[in-house]
């Protein structure tokens, strides 16, 4: 598959008479730059205003006082309010303490909190070090999951066995035999340093 491109030359006296695109040998029609797409809607069309104003028509206020926001507090020192909904999450910690990952039922990741001792680590260690305390966190988080959907159905009639297996089978959630052994293998990662 090839492609013809034809170049032609406007000359030097000429050279911003035109959009660029006869190089591409496209003569398309002249573009309006007033016009908007939207003008071809009644209820949507576009004033036109004088285009000369530039910033004049943003309101100043340099006159306002800039209020101290304190918004980077640690989250974790406030107490949720009562009305606010709780969301379910899980929390695994490394066994030094240096990173903990706390994960949604989901799997997903909800929050990283690393310790002051992680600069010990190269960014590659600490990268894979996350990775994997994510990836028990998950575990645990989707075994979870499975536990309550494996309940639920057994609830609504379904014999145990064949809810786990249904489960097992059919839904994306680590079992709890899968969420242990990702933290004995966390462990284990630990014991050999």
């Amino acid at each position: 598959m090839g492609y013809d491109l034809h170049v032609t030359s406007n000359g030097s006296d000429d050279w911003d008479d035109g959009n660029g695109l006869e190089a591409f040998d496209f003569h398309g029609s002249k573009i309006d730059d007033d016009a908007s797409g939207l003008d071809a809607l009644p209820e949507y069309a576009v004033a036109h205003d004088d285009h000369d104003v530039g910033l004049d028509s943003v309101p100043h206020y340099t006159e306002n006082e800039i209020e101290e926001d304190d918004s980077f507090v640690a989250l974790d020192d406030e107490a949720a309010p009562e009305d606010q909904e709780r969301v379910p999450v899980v929390q695994t910690i490394n066994p030094p303490g240096t990173v903990t990952v706390t994960a949604y039922l989901d799997g997903s990741v909800a929050q990283v909190k690393l310790d002051s001792k992680v600069t010990k680590l190269t960014e590659a260690e600490l990268a894979d070090e996350v990775r994997f305390v994510a990836g028990v966190a998950a575990k645990r988080a989707t075994a979870v999951m499975h536990i309550g959907v494996v309940d639920m159905l057994v609830e609504q009639g379904m014999d145990f066995h064949e809810a786990r297996d249904f489960v097992g089978m059919n839904m994306p959630y680590a079992t709890p035999e899968q969420a242990g052994e990702a933290e004995l293998a966390l462990v284990a990662r630990h014991s050999d340093r």
